[in-house]
């Protein structure tokens, strides 16, 4: 059985190259991201497979803070007239920025959608001020790949990278 890792990550400026229109994420999109999220087949801590209903609980308690301050100038759907086709939800709880969710339904998965939600909430949070986030993913996940091969590391790695620039 896999475990959940956290990576992290600079945030930085860069270009967007977004296939559709991005918008912000809304406190009304519940539904929809539950939706989502369930459509992509993704997990969440403590249901590596959860039902429709619990996304969409999920999702409703996302957006009303129960995971931390939703950072809505970072968060971003692609959205078409059938609905959500992709979204990435920041939070800020205490002093940690998290992306909690990076989904994008699976007909559209693995055509440069995700890199543009990443891009875009990277390039949010740079604007922001926030130098740095992280991303809990179940390890040797797809996802997991997907943030390791967009330059996130494991907070061990972040630690050596930093201790071995000031030697």
């Amino acid at each position: 059985m896999d475990h959940w890792q956290t990576l992290h990550s600079a945030t930085r400026l860069g270009v967007l190259d977004a296939p559709y229109p991005l918008r912000y994420l809304s406190t009304d999109d519940g539904v929809d991201l539950g939706r989502l999220v369930h459509a992509a087949g993704m997990s969440l801590p403590n249901e590596p497979t959860p039902t429709l209903s619990a996304t969409i609980d999920w999702a409703f308690a996302v957006l009303q803070g129960e995971y931390g301050r939703l950072l809505d100038a970072c968060s971003f759907v692609i959205e078409t007239r059938s609905g959500l086709l992709g979204a990435i939800v920041v939070v800020k709880q205490a002093n940690t920025v998290e992306i909690l969710q990076l989904a994008v339904d699976q007909a559209f998965q693995q055509q440069q959608f995700e890199q543009a939600l990443l891009s875009a909430a990277l390039n949010g949070l740079a604007q922001a001020r926030y130098p740095r986030v992280q991303v809990r993913v179940l390890a040797n996940s797809s996802q997991a790949h997907f943030f390791t091969n967009h330059g996130f590391m494991l907070a061990e790695d972040v630690n050596d990278a930093s201790t071995s620039n000031h030697d």
